[in-house]
């Protein structure tokens, strides 16, 4: 049976700010509200399933969520940055779930949760030069009471949760020769509720040791790498990672960003070898056992489609 939604909403979203830059300081004050509509994969009343014993499935019914926001900011120089912060989302969107203990099932279906409202600070550092040219230090910190406030029309029940929300990341940057650097990076955020779902506490801690892989004039903006890759980078990137806009494409998981690069994980790069130009016109060839990932410049290599038959020539290799 086929059902037709029809929707119009029409709203404002202004957005009021004052600066001002006393020598050495950043002061502003802003306020914003936004729309947030709901996207086609929530809108959408298909059901996906995860594994065989629980599922997501979407909700025509949906409304736009709308965010009020006031922030003050401080900052020094081009380190320091401190904030604080007031939001209120009302018809927040968010999954909800929901347990058949007959069956097992496990239905986590989008919906109007009810209200959020977030109040704390934000304390940010820059690659603050510990150690000029040697060590470089960053941190994010948010510090926040989290108010949940449900629907009454959510399993009839109307239940308001304040709980208090933290979360930090900072890296430790070394700077090497020949564009070495070793990085140590770590992540914490406490268990807190959002909308229908709790968070459990995650803290993550890694180090490594990177290399700049492109001149100056290069500029790489997707990546295509091994399944095993995208699972690695995953695990590492936590919430940094974002989905792709494509709702058919983030709904699976399978493509998204970071560090502003796109990855996309493709079983092409288990294929023995492939050829490609270098800067020459060269024809050269790549062991692939070798390789987990390969980056290129979209505007100049926007279609991918057989390695073997594609090549670079802006002066850059593609591999």
């Amino acid at each position: 049976m086929r059902r037709r939604v029809t929707k119009i909403t029409s709203n404002s979203s202004p957005t009021i700010y004052v600066g001002y830059s006393p020598k050495n300081w950043r002061l502003s004050l802003s306020y914003t509200r936004r729309i947030n509509r709901p996207s086609f994969s929530q809108l959408n009343p298909f059901r996906y399933y995860i594994d065989p014993t629980s599922s997501i499935t979407g909700n025509p019914d949906i409304n736009p969520a709308y965010t009020n926001s006031i922030a003050f900011v401080a900052g020094y120089k081009s380190y320091f940055n401190i904030s604080a912060i007031y939001s209120h989302t009302s018809n927040l969107v968010s999954q909800i779930p929901n347990f058949d203990a007959v069956t097992g099932d496990k239905t986590f279906y989008w919906g109007n949760y009810g209200s959020q409202t977030v109040a704390g600070g934000v304390l940010s550092i820059m690659e603050y030069p510990l150690v000029k040219n040697l060590f470089y230090f960053s941190l994010n910190s948010l510090f926040a009471s989290l108010e949940n406030c449900t629907a009454e029309n959510i399993e009839d029940l109307y239940e308001k949760e304040s709980s208090f929300f933290m979360t930090h990341y900072f890296t430790l940057t070394t700077l090497l020769p020949r564009n070495w650097k070793v990085e140590f990076v770590g992540y914490y955020m406490n268990g807190a509720r959002s909308g229908g779902m709790k968070v459990d506490n995650i803290c993550n801690f890694y180090a490594g040791v990177k290399k700049e892989l492109m001149d100056d004039d290069a500029n790489p903006t997707v990546a295509i790498c091994t399944n095993e890759f995208y699972t690695t980078m995953l695990s590492i990137a936590n919430n940094e990672f974002t989905s792709d806009v494509k709702n058919f494409v983030s709904q699976e998981g399978q493509v998204g960003r970071w560090l502003g690069i796109l990855w996309i994980p493709t079983s092409i790069l288990n294929l023995a070898n492939a050829k490609y130009y270098d800067n020459t016109g060269s024809l050269q060839t790549v062991d692939f056992d070798k390789v987990e990932f390969v980056m290129y410049d979209a505007d100049a290599f926007s279609i991918l489609g057989n390695v073997t038959d594609n090549g670079l020539y802006d002066g850059h290799p593609a591999f």
